[in-house]
């Protein structure tokens, strides 16, 4: 499925964050904002996430606008705190997983349902849809507001288990770390197993996993191909991470700060869907020991590509246990916002 226009996708955006017409610097706020990032050790937080707030941000306000960021690894977060810490104002700004968000808001799971977007295309257009709606419901309910959605990569198994097929995930321990991945997983017939993101090398090293799921460059980047011998980029998700600031915090600045910081965060959001999908490319050649690799020495996992029936066995646990299981824990109100928006742009529906 392909994304809309690049004309509408622009335009929705925008519609999304409101019309943001950066002002000067001389007219915005000195501010120095807490930042709380995703993993040190990923290329989200090298490429696109420290440098925003330490230096683009900067440069492109005089000075006037920082942030002291520290990432997830740094504080020796698991991921599921961080929504919370974000609540309570530890944060003003946190770039949140989706996945460790969900148990707080299960509505956020409709930003990347898992398996329901095979393409970076169709995540996009998943996103711009179910955004404005779930803002809605984050600034009612918990005090917060979305100003950024954007993904890693293409959600992979890397698996320390012989796997040709689909078929022969039956009966495998298999990591997740959401409540959609973990319908997948069950969905494919396999025990979900909830495990930290850090934590997951050693679990496929002492056996407590067979397969873990994580995007294509997170789990090269954190060697999980030293351990796995099968990687399978099945597409179960693109691991989607919001930019999300807390009210109070948002609330105390200016117009014109607000203005300047929703321009800004629109050029951060494109700059890394733009480089998501080479990212992606990397992730598998990386992992299945290509010299094409530009991230590092290649691994040499064993290149597992989905079958046509594969690819349709997916679309039928989409619909038998992802969707249902999303409506079980989002509200009916939640369910009909995502048929009438994501839906729309995936061609599923929830109890269609």
């Amino acid at each position: 499925m392909k994304y809309l226009s690049s004309v509408a996708a622009v335009m929705a955006i925008f519609t999304t964050l409101g019309t943001a017409i950066p002002a000067t610097a001389q007219e915005i706020q000195e501010q120095r904002f807490n930042v709380l990032g995703t993993w040190s050790s990923l290329n989200n937080y090298s490429a696109y996430e420290e440098p925003f707030w330490k230096e683009i941000l900067p440069a492109d306000t005089d000075g006037k606008l920082t942030g002291n960021i520290v990432s997830m690894s740094e504080m020796g977060l698991k991921g599921f705190e961080t929504i919370r810490l974000l609540k309570q104002g530890i944060f003003d700004f946190v770039h949140l997983t989706m996945g460790y968000a969900v148990g707080d808001e299960p509505a956020m799971e409709g930003l990347d349902l898992a398996a329901v977007s095979p393409d970076i295309e169709t995540a996009r257009a998943v996103v711009t849809s179910f955004l404005p709606a779930l803002n809605e419901r984050m600034e009612k309910n918990h005090s917060l507001k979305i100003l950024s959605a954007y993904p890693f990569e293409s959600q992979a198994l890397y698996c320390k288990h012989p796997v040709e097929s689909i078929a022969d995930l039956e009966g495998l321990k298999i990591r997740s770390y959401s409540a959609a991945l973990a319908d997948f997983v069950t969905g494919v017939g396999a025990s979900n197993v909830t495990v930290a993101f850090s934590e997951t090398l050693p679990a496929l090293e002492k056996g407590v996993v067979d397969c873990a799921l994580t995007s294509t460059m997170a789990g090269y980047q954190a060697k999980w191909h030293e351990v796995a011998t099968h990687f399978y980029p099945l597409s179960a998700g693109w691991g989607i991470v919001t930019l999300t600031v807390n009210l109070d915090s948002w609330n105390r600045l200016d117009d014109a700060t607000r203005s300047t910081l929703e321009a800004e965060i629109v050029e951060f959001d494109d700059r890394v869907w733009e480089g998501a999908a080479k990212v992606n490319a990397q992730g598998i050649l990386c992992n299945t020991g290509s010299s094409e690799c530009e991230y590092g020495e290649p691994g040499n996992m064993i290149l597992v590509e989905p079958s046509e029936e594969d690819r349709k066995r997916v679309q039928e646990i989409v619909r038998d246990n992802i969707l249902p299981g999303f409506a079980e824990r989002c509200d009916a109100e939640c369910v009909s916002i995502w048929n009438e928006t994501a839906g729309k742009v995936t061609n599923y529906e929830i109890g269609g």
